[in-house]
């Protein structure tokens, strides 16, 4: 039995496109979702409908828990209630009776169980988004404290104790995703001991206890600079894979890392092009801050490439240009109506003034 994990799509198909494709040539028995299939990216719809074809297990992450949830994210929720979902998989975890059809992403999403657990022969690995006991605090052994929480917001608590990551004492593998940043470790004389190169592959035996972070479809981080406080999207997306090595022999797991340059530019083009047509006609929810800054990790992954870096800046100038547009459309709006339903009083004589 080989098992591929993903995680953290983020609507991003054309990231997906490129794993599943990928998956396919390794002849994987099953796929596993750890979340946060939807926000971010263009194409919510798309990833659900995608991953619920592809995936026999999917477990709910934060940010499919904030879409179903949060007004805020009124758009993508909007494109997801027109997504017919087929062929659902995961039914196993979220029903007792029979598979059924859901007709809405929405409710797919929110039916979406938050924790799985599956055997590889007398091995037990539990599925998280994030960990144990909720959706959102992070867990990360390969960043200091402050980088991590940085990651969240500053908001959200910050595990230190990697105990806190199994349900219990027993051994036990806990796969997880969230920080966009993959691993593979194992606990060691109760310490945690993170793998070199998590790419090599490393054998977990059924008494072992250890801890996966499968990284990002969508969007893997990396962080630069002396004290690593710079961080950049990465030039390779990941995702697990776990191959059964028999029932006492445990079995093996390995972090896939694929070439993400190229799809990036194609990433950053859509998202540029979609962000200029404008929300207001449908277009991309990005800020022009948030395109710009993948148009700033295109160049940071190019960077002796002078014509991209021109070709780069002159996008991100269209954008920040459209933006200005839109920005004094908006005003000129706003005056006019509040123009509108606030008429100035009327003189003393009981005439009204024009308004000009």
């Amino acid at each position: 039995m080989r098992i591929a994990i993903i995680s953290d799509i983020h609507a991003n198909k054309h990231a997906l496109d490129l794993v599943l494709k990928d998956i396919e040539k390794r002849n994987v028995d099953k796929i596993i979702c750890l979340g946060d299939i939807v926000t971010k990216y263009f194409y919510p719809e798309y990833c659900v409908d995608a991953v619920s074809k592809n995936c026999e297990i999917v477990i709910r992450g934060n940010c499919d828990d904030r879409l179903v949830k949060n007004p805020n994210f009124a758009w993508a929720r909007g494109k997801l209630s027109a997504t017919e979902i087929t062929d659902i998989k995961t039914s196993n975890l979220i029903y007792n009776g029979s598979k059924s059809k859901m007709l809405d992403g929405l409710d797919y999403l929110n039916n979406l169980p938050i924790k799985g657990q599956i055997e590889i022969g007398k091995s037990i690995v539990n599925l998280y988004h994030s960990n144990p006991k909720d959706l959102e605090s992070v867990f990360n052994p390969k960043v200091n404290t402050k980088i991590s929480v940085n990651r969240t917001n500053n908001k959200k608590e910050q595990i230190l104790d990697h105990n806190e990551m199994f349900e219990d004492d027993k051994p036990s593998t806990t796969v997880v995703g969230h920080t966009h940043m993959d691993y593979i470790s194992k606990v060691k004389d109760d310490k945690l001991h993170v793998e070199p190169d998590s790419s090599e592959g490393t054998i977990i035996l059924p008494n072992d206890k250890a801890i996966i972070n499968a990284g990002s479809v969508g969007e893997n981080i990396d962080y630069l600079g002396v004290d690593k406080n710079y961080e950049v999207i990465s030039t390779e997306i990941t995702y697990a894979i776990l191959d059964d090595k028999g029932l006492e022999q445990g079995f093996s797991a390995q972090i896939v890392k694929i070439p993400y340059k190229e799809t990036f530019k194609v990433v950053f083009e859509d998202s540029i092009d979609k962000q200029i047509i404008g929300k207001e006609n449908g277009g991309f929810p990005y800020s022009p801050s948030d395109t710009s800054y993948r148009g700033r990790n295109v160049i940071q992954q190019n960077p002796n490439d002078e014509k991209l870096r021109e070709h780069i800046n002159k996008r991100i100038a269209d954008n920040i240009e459209a933006e200005d547009k839109r920005k004094k459309e908006k005003n000129i709006r706003e005056t006019i109506k509040d123009k509108m339903e606030n008429p100035l009083e009327p003189s003393k004589e009981g005439k009204g003034q024009k308004i000009s």
